[in-house]
C-alpha cells in the first residue's frame, strides 16, 4: 500500500476488520474519512459504482458492473472461512453438494479473472 497524507472517501459496512484496517491505514500516514455506513453490501456497491468512495470488501463478494476489484497486497488483509459440520451426522444431499463445491472450486485465481 503506498504511503499517502491525502484523505480518502469510504464507505463502511459492518466488517470485523474495520479496525485493523484502520490501524494498517494510519501506520502508513493514509487518512480515511467514513463518509457513508451501510450493513447492506449491495447498497455499499452501487454507491461505490456511483463514484461515491472506495471500500474494502472480500475477494469473492458479489460483482457489481462498473466497480473494479483490486487486491490490497502491502499488507496482506487475509481471513480464514471454514466449512463445518457435526462430526458424524450425515449430511443431507443439498449439503453434502454444496460442500463438495466448496472443496472443489479454485479458490486462489487472480483478481482480474472477476473483474
Amino acid at each position: 500500500m503506498a504511503t499517502s497524507r491525502a484523505n480518502h472517501t469510504s464507505i463502511a459496512s459492518n466488517c470485523e476488520f474495520a479496525g485493523h484496517i484502520d490501524e494498517l491505514c494510519d501506520a502508513r500516514g493514509i487518512k480515511i474519512e467514513i463518509a457513508y455506513r451501510s450493513e447492506r453490501e449491495d447498497w455499499i456497491m452501487a454507491m461505490v459504482a456511483a463514484g461515491m468512495g472506495v471500500c474494502f470488501v472480500p475477494e469473492f463478494s458479489a460483482l457489481t458492473h462498473g466497480v473494479r476489484h483490486r487486491p490490497v497486497a502491502d499488507p496482506a488483509i487475509v481471513r480464514q472461512v471454514s466449512l463445518v459440520s457435526v462430526h458424524g451426522r450425515p449430511l443431507s444431499p443439498s449439503v453434502a453438494a454444496f460442500a463438495k463445491a466448496v472443496r472443489s472450486y479454485d479458490w486462489n485465481p487472480t483478481i482480474d479473472q472477476h473483474v
